[in-house]
């Protein structure tokens, strides 16, 4: 009879953590999906001669290290953690910076759409990975 209410107690338990685990394994999956080099490419608005320059932003995101490039020229490097996760979005927590931008931390929010495998990262959509 104990032995019953004891596996009970634990069929229970094991029941009431599966949300927390998968949204551990979600996370991680997310985080798995980042991991790479990223880019967004634009155009600046023509200029009196009607001549236009293309600008680029990428981030590289590798093993809780960052790095974010572009032109015109930029470069921000440092580490980062996943302070916050919600569905298909991740807060990430940018520390021991140095470059452009100064070393203050920060937060930044990606997006990520894994169907058409792009990422929304800083309110700036359409990143897509550099193979």
């Amino acid at each position: 009879m104990m032995r019953k209410l004891l596996l009970g107690l634990i069929s229970i338990a094991a029941l009431g953590l599966m949300p927390f685990s998968s949204c551990v394994i979600s996370a991680q999956d997310d985080e798995t999906f980042i991991q790479g080099k990223w880019r967004l490419v634009g155009e600046f608005p023509k200029d009196k001669s009607g001549r236009s320059r293309v600008w680029f932003l990428e981030w590289t995101f590798a093993d809780g290290k960052f790095l974010q490039t572009g032109y015109p020229p930029i470069k921000q490097e440092g580490k980062y953690r996943i302070v916050k996760r919600d569905e298909d979005k991740l807060t990430l927590e940018l520390y021991e910076q140095k470059g452009t931008f100064g070393t203050k931390d920060r937060q930044i929010e990606i997006v990520i759409d894994k169907k058409n495998k792009r990422l929304k990262i800083m309110k700036q959509e359409g990143f897509s990975r550099v193979e």
